[in-house]
């Protein structure tokens, strides 16, 4: 028949006759998996007790947080990777998980074995800077159910804002081209590293990678103005917007 364990973890079976049973589990507790195939096998003297202890394995958890750097506000939308490595950390391992954070920011995975695990971030979420080194190795030893929780914070990207003025009276130029590039010489944006000022004579770049350097130059010039071509380098910062100003 099918029994179940007490609030003690017991099943208490009475008046059995002599002669051989099989013991098999075929369910572990919530957080928790059976060891081995879960079956014991014993002969039963008439007259005497007989205890059979059976083993889990107890499984653990491990919720991966991310933040902003600066506020530690939730940021949801950041792709993780969760290899698991068993008891060796000499290969890659085994992709067990690859997936977003939720709206609070979180990724929760459950009944999970004892062993090595690597976390790695593999998209940041929009705005923000994806850090190459995001990349945790944790180990849960496996006797008892572990609770780890793993944060990983992110910076925001920078912009750069261009604006272009009449160099005596201050005026905003509208329609004068620049060209932006990294100090590398690899363009920015979509559109061959060209843009155009708007009616306020500015341009906003937005999500630029911080430490990286900018080269802005001007390329054309609207009629009764003198080319500026002087080319202008700014580095952007985190969370900043980097102001470079042409007359």
């Amino acid at each position: 028949g099918e029994h179940y364990t007490d609030a003690n973890g017991c099943i208490r079976l009475d008046r059995l006759r002599d002669g051989w049973y099989r013991a098999e589990e075929v369910e572990a507790p919530a957080g928790y998996r059976i060891k081995g195939d879960g079956v014991e096998e014993f002969y039963l003297e008439a007259g005497r007790d007989k205890e059979i202890t059976v083993e889990n394995i107890p499984l653990s958890t491990i919720v991966i947080r991310k933040i902003d750097a600066e506020t530690g506000k939730p940021l949801a939308g950041a792709w993780f990777r969760v290899n698991f490595l068993g008891d060796s950390t000499g290969t890659d391992g085994t992709t067990i998980a690859e997936r977003p954070t939720d709206e609070s920011g979180q990724i929760e995975l459950q009944g999970l074995d004892k062993g090595a695990y690597v976390v790695s971030e593999i998209s940041a979420p929009k705005g923000y800077v994806l850090d190459p080194a995001n990349t945790r190795t944790t180990y849960l030893a496996g006797e008892k159910q572990d609770f780890i929780t793993i944060t990983y914070g992110n910076q925001k990207m920078g912009a750069l804002l261009i604006v272009k003025k009449d160099a005596l009276t201050g005026k905003p130029l509208a329609n004068v081209d620049f060209s932006v590039t990294d100090s590398d010489g690899a363009v920015v944006g979509n559109g061959n590293g060209k843009f155009t000022t708007d009616y306020a004579g500015s341009i906003l770049i937005p999500d630029l990678e911080p430490g990286k350097t900018m080269v802005i130059k001007e390329t054309r010039t609207v009629p009764g103005y003198v080319l500026d071509d002087a080319p202008q380098t700014i580095k952007i910062k985190a969370n900043e917007t980097m102001v470079a100003e042409f007359r």
